[in-house]
């Protein structure tokens, strides 16, 4: 039986090894400089770093090198010197020659090794679980009800009171569920450092037709943030927004953007009922994604739903 799968390996093989590699050496012949170097001079003129950023990170895992191929998922940001180091050696990088390459090039490693650790710390939040026995979590989630209720005395712990900033029962801790600590930092985060956008959001979820269980949504938001992330559909926006080693607060801020632009596209849907949650936010991941994968995506206050929404931008 004819096996495609081994058709295109086959095809994949003979790309990478060459007419890639032969295109490589011609335009080396040509410039005198290396594949690397080329992206990092014609970043100077792009408008998009993420173009530049992926080039490079794609040129190290399709590197003949295996040290080269394995930079990106084995070198700590920590580490990122010797990583330069190994890439200039192995791509005969003359900085002598070319000062203007060596700083670019570090923080280009800087995004590439810092966006897989991003994901690590991502997944050591969310797999913490919400412990109502561990002080330091309950004192977040209290914190979470005082910044959103500004005024407002909890009557006890247990109390239908949670419902009213959108869990869905009367003790938030049953609703973290798979997101863990992080569905709750992310929402604190949010209270926290985006107030006025906190307060417009949790009061649409009060709109007697828009209304939707406002903590629950943040916490539907975090998965769906993590999931652009582990995918790799966030690497445009950060190696277009991060200069460097992105932090669990740079993933903090996509989230609130998230969070906000789904708002936006919710009220853009009108939707009949609160039954339509699941249709309106598959809708809303499709388009984002769709938005991400553009070379200039960039999820700042500049990042508004029309762009989500019309991908021809």
């Amino acid at each position: 039986m004819f096996n495609w799968d081994s058709v295109r390996r086959f095809a994949e093989t003979v790309y990478i090894y060459v007419v890639r590699a032969t295109f490589k050496w011609v335009l080396h012949v040509l410039t005198g400089r290396s594949e690397v170097e080329r992206l990092l001079e014609a970043a100077v003129k792009s408008k998009n770093r993420a173009t530049t950023v992926y080039g490079i990170e794609n040129a190290l895992l399709l590197s003949k090198s295996l040290a080269l191929r394995q930079l990106p998922d084995s070198c700590p940001p920590e580490h990122v010197g010797s990583a330069v180091q190994l890439i200039v050696k192995s791509k005969a990088i003359d900085f002598g020659k070319r000062p203007s390459v060596s700083r670019p090039l570090a923080l280009v490693v800087e995004q590439i090794v810092g966006y897989r650790r991003l994901i690590q710390l991502v997944e050591a939040a969310r797999r913490e679980k919400y412990d109502s026995i561990d002080g330091t979590h309950e004192a977040k989630l209290f914190q979470l009800w005082a910044l959103l209720k500004p005024g407002v005395s909890l009557e006890k712990r247990i109390t239908k009171q949670w419902q009213e900033i959108g869990f869905q029962g009367n003790d938030p801790a049953t609703d973290f569920r798979g997101m863990g600590l992080l569905g709750l930092e992310q929402l604190v985060y949010l209270a926290h450092f985006e107030k006025a956008e906190a307060q417009m959001m949790l009061s649409l979820s009060h709109h007697p037709k828009l209304g939707f269980p406002f903590a629950i949504a943040g916490i539907t938001m975090t998965s769906l943030s993590r999931e652009l992330l582990n995918t790799g559909l966030l690497k445009n926006h950060f190696y277009n927004a991060v200069l460097g080693v992105p932090v669990l607060v740079d993933f903090h801020r996509v989230y609130c953007r998230i969070f906000s632009l789904f708002c936006a596209a919710w009220k853009r849907a009108d939707p009949a009922s609160v039954m339509e949650f699941n249709v309106v936010k598959e809708q809303f991941h499709q388009n984002l994604i769709a938005y991400l994968r553009k070379d200039n995506a960039k999820l700042d206050s500049a990042c508004n739903i029309s762009l989500i929404y019309d991908v021809s931008t």
